[in-house]
């Protein structure tokens, strides 16, 4: 069994290097759980890839200023989101550690899974695209933009699982902190 775990969502496409990457900077920080990278969006619909190359862009400069687990942590719970499935790699022991997924989160499951392993161990932001999402139709976060009920509902299980774990003062504090000093 390898050292290491990537998960690639079904309509998304790595980057040739990516997997030498992430795994390279896991190997440089022995101590970090988890390596990320920045995404590069694709697809055919012209609006949907011109939100999505705003949005991760965005997100790769606002990844770019995190450091250390907790900051990424509070990133995942209370800013929108720096990375994908995709363009995460965990390492095993991490993952396990972890718990991995949990499926009681009708989506965003990833966002979950990534906090814990970066609350627990720490994280690695490679700054270069790893991965490349699919925007438009056929992908499933299009799909979620018209069913933000679903969202709201794995926010609240995923906020109240780091509240019910970490306490009601570190949840509140890092909440502040995330929307005041990570904007």
């Amino acid at each position: 069994m390898g050292r290491y775990l990537h998960f690639l969502d079904d309509d998304d496409l790595l980057q040739p290097d990516a997997l030498a990457t992430l795994s390279r900077a896991l190997d440089t920080q022995p101590k970090a759980g988890m390596a990320f990278g920045a995404i590069e969006p694709f697809g055919v619909n012209g609006n949907a890839l011109e939100h999505n190359q705003k949005y991760f862009g965005d997100a790769r400069c606002r990844a770019a200023r995190l450091r250390g687990g907790y900051q990424l942590t509070a990133s995942l719970l209370f800013r929108p989101a720096v990375l994908v499935t995709s363009g995460g790699m965990a390492r095993r022991d991490a993952f396990t550690a972890a718990g991995g997924f949990d499926g009681e989160i009708p989506v965003c499951e990833d966002t979950d899974l990534w906090a814990r392993i970066a609350h627990a161990t720490g994280a690695i932001f490679v700054n270069q695209a790893v991965a490349r999402y699919r925007t438009g139709a056929p992908s499933l976060m299009h799909n979620l933009a018209e069913d933000d009920e679903k969202l709201r509902i794995s926010y609240d299980i995923i906020q109240g699982k780091y509240r019910r774990n970490h306490g009601v003062v570190r949840f509140l504090a890092m909440k502040f902190w995330a929307r005041t000093v990570l904007r």
